[in-house]
């Protein structure tokens, strides 16, 4: 039987160094990955922040848009219904505060430094409100002359026919807005999936390592046992 192989201390310090030294590279690779981690955790936290900031607020106005405008209509309609002079009187006032209030928040969706998902209809919607506010004021010259009757008629083949027009555009606006908001929304889910991948992938390169060690080592043995039997076959 061939002697025992004595462990010598140089190997056994040899082996603790190496030993510490894969201790110290796994630290270090798990700190690394821990600061890549808080770095794509504040990345996605800013882009839906700014997908938030920018989105969602233009989308509060477009509805507000819509309920001030359909509120003008209503007035319009007091106007007609009321033969109390008084009260036609205060109806115009509400259509007035109405129209005010129609013409701020269009042109807080028409501001330049809104997104671009508005840039195409933009003018369509500028248009539009331009149109129902031209019958508008029509409107108004026929109620302050007396001409209701003529009035009435105007609201009917004019002012109607723009306020459908009007409130589309809008719609449109506001599908615009969500179609972009989907998409970029859908683009960051994607890049969280694909950081998410790599994320994995680094952390689990210790079981990797391990993994393809012990495929090697089992190779070797492999090798090592048909060359003996090799070796052995051809002695006899």
């Amino acid at each position: 039987m061939p002697p025992a192989i004595a462990s010598t201390p140089d190997s056994s310090s040899s082996a603790l160094r190496r030993l510490k030294i894969f201790a110290l590279i796994l630290v270090v690779s798990n700190l690394l990955l821990g600061c890549f981690s808080a770095y794509l955790l504040r990345s996605i936290d800013r882009n839906y922040s700014d997908l938030i900031d920018r989105n969602f607020p233009l989308m509060d106005g477009l509805r507000l848009l819509t309920k001030e405008t359909g509120a003008m209509q209503r007035h319009v309609l007091g106007v007609i219904a009321n033969h109390d002079p008084a009260r036609r009187a205060e109806s115009l006032g509400k259509l007035e505060t109405a129209t005010a209030k129609q013409r701020q928040l269009l042109a807080d969706a028409l501001r330049a430094d809104r997104v671009a998902a508005l840039a195409e209809i933009r003018p369509a919607l500028a248009k539009a409100a331009a149109d129902y506010e031209k019958g508008l004021a029509s409107f108004r010259e026929l109620v302050a002359a007396g001409k209701i009757d003529d009035a009435n008629a105007l609201r009917y083949d004019v002012l109607r026919p723009a306020l459908n027009h009007y409130l589309d555009t809008i719609d449109q606006a506001a599908f615009a807005l969500e179609d972009r908001s989907q998409r970029i929304n859908d683009t960051y889910s994607g890049r969280v999936r694909t950081h998410s991948t790599i994320l994995l992938g680094l952390a689990s390169w210790p079981l990797m390592v391990g993994l393809v060690v012990v495929v090697v080592v089992a190779l070797i043995i492999g090798v090592l046992v048909l060359v003996y039997r090799q070796i052995g076959t051809e002695q006899y």
